[in-house]
């Protein structure tokens, strides 16, 4: 006979509905009952003259659900006391005192705001508290992916003017197989290459100015018409070699400097205005429309529209012309003008190969160096 199962713990029995309801805090069930008795001094006819009272809570059995003590308990179907008909005498907003909204098995209460931390303080605790960069926040971050084709050409201009040193010009210049002579003294080449960089910064402004202003106004409708004529006028000028502009100032504007700039501006003016005339073409429409809809003029959209949108085009324009006039302002030595030309021309006549190769090496290295400049500020402007 096999023996009797033992019986095992008694499991828990889950709560019925009421044993939940019976676990209300008592805070409820007494702003109810508070609230029957108020109804009853008033006179309420389900609470006074001959209604029954309210029957008293159990105190053996805890709190009751509201919804479920005496009277007002809802009727199946029907609705509670708290939409009956509101009394016409007494202003809104009067009502009984309701207790707090019970959604489950207790009252919500409202939960304390979180705390706030000032700049200044601590940060709370749990939060991972980020640094604040960008725009708004200090200086804006440049990243530095935009700055990596800065490197070659400032690279390029460095090792340039280690070339440019009299020591290592005079080894170059022995490894080619000729006699190392006289060379220039550094501070003698660093005075040249100030003037030659003034020189050309000089033509860039003559340039940026012509050629910026030729290409506003060929894109205008009342200067469409010019067009043609101003992009001839401005390919002749840079058909005429530099030299040759050079030779014919001589006798207008005499020897030095100003023959060398009239070279520049007529060989620079070119790049300048169809890099200017394709970046305002390429602002798009939609944001021409959008100022003209907030009711802007011609000139404001001009000039806070089309120009600070065309403006990483335009540098990159300017890039190109200040290289152009680096290379190209050596040439104003042939008119007596202090340039880093001037060691290349004596070279010539002194049958010299290292100063020659000083002012080469330094003329490029300058050219590099400008380069590398624009290329940083067009990564500036950049968004």
């Amino acid at each position: 006979m096999a023996a009797a199962a033992r019986p095992g713990p008694e499991r828990p029995r889950p709560r019925s509905g009421a044993d939940r309801h019976r676990r209300l805090p008592a805070a409820a069930a007494l702003a109810r009952r508070d609230a029957r008795s108020a109804g009853a001094r008033r006179g309420d006819p389900r609470c006074g003259d001959g209604a029954r009272a309210p029957a008293a809570p159990d105190p053996g059995s805890g709190p009751v659900a509201p919804w479920r003590a005496g009277p007002d308990r809802r009727p199946a179907g029907g609705r509670g006391p708290e939409h009956r008909a509101r009394d016409p005498r007494r202003p809104r907003g009067c009502g009984r005192a309701r207790p707090d909204r019970v959604r489950g098995h207790g009252a919500v209460r409202p939960r304390p705001d979180p705390p706030r931390s000032d700049p200044g303080d601590r940060p709370v605790a749990g939060r991972r508290e980020r640094p604040r960069t960008g725009r708004g926040c200090g200086t804006p971050v440049v990243r530095v992916s935009r700055l990596r084709p800065v490197l070659g050409p400032a690279l390029a201009g460095i090792f340039l003017v280690i070339v440019s040193h009299p020591r290592v010009a005079r080894t170059i210049v022995g490894w080619l197989g000729e006699a190392p002579r006289r060379a220039l003294d550094p501070a003698y080449l660093s005075a040249l290459a100030l003037n030659h960089l003034l020189l050309a910064g000089s033509g860039l402004i003559l340039v940026a100015s012509a050629g910026v202003g030729l290409g506003v106004v060929a894109t205008r409708e009342r200067g469409a018409r010019l067009r043609g004529g101003i992009d001839t006028v401005a390919a002749a000028a840079q058909a005429v070699p530099p030299v040759v502009v050079v030779a014919l100032a001589l006798p207008i504007l005499g020897f030095g400097g100003p023959p060398t700039l009239l070279a520049l501006a007529c060989y620079g003016i070119m790049p300048v205005l169809r890099g200017t005339v394709g970046a305002l073409e390429g602002v798009p429409r939609e944001a021409r429309e959008a100022a003209t809809a907030m009711g802007m003029t011609r000139p404001q959209i001009l000039s806070r529209v089309e120009l600070p949108l065309a403006a990483p085009a335009i540098i990159e324009t300017l890039r190109t012309a200040l290289v152009l006039a680096v290379a190209t302002a050596a040439v104003g030595a042939l008119a007596g003008a202090a340039t880093l030309g001037t060691p290349i021309v004596a070279g010539l006549q002194n049958q010299n190969l290292v100063p020659m190769l000083q002012g080469a090496a330094a003329t490029a290295a300058l050219a590099f160096l400008c380069d590398a400049a624009m290329l940083g500020l067009a990564a500036l402007t950049r968004r």
